[in-house]
């Protein structure tokens, strides 16, 4: 299994997000945030995300589609872009990284909203 990409973003609040993309194929790009929320994001013929939540934020779950949104707008772009370039790919896991750290800013608003 040969890793294209090995990137670390930090994060406002939250520590930082962790993005590793594998190339098997096919471009898959996994963003684990801080062990909290996984972010599986699938580049093949199809583009397919999928969100996983484990308690964030006294279990607000719409925080969820807040990210797959901004996932939605990264991947639009992505399914017109051909794939294969390492630095190519680096862009895209910015991006999403990019997208996560916005994410992470509006969690933490409505956290001390609850305090």
């Amino acid at each position: 299994m040969e890793y294209v990409a090995f990137v670390e973003a930090p994060v406002a609040y939250f520590g930082k997000v962790v993005a590793i993309v594998e190339y098997v194929g096919r471009v898959v790009v996994i963003v684990e945030y801080v062990g909290r929320v996984v972010v599986i994001v699938e580049f093949a013929e199809i583009v397919i995300a999928i969100a996983e939540c484990a308690g964030i934020v006294l279990g607000i779950a719409d925080i969820v589609v807040v990210i797959i949104e901004y996932f939605e707008k990264i991947l639009d772009i992505a399914e017109y872009i051909e794939i294969k370039k390492a630095s190519v790919v680096e862009e895209i896991v910015l991006a999403m990284s990019n997208a996560i750290a916005i994410v992470t800013k509006q969690i933490s608003k409505i956290k001390m909203n609850f305090v």
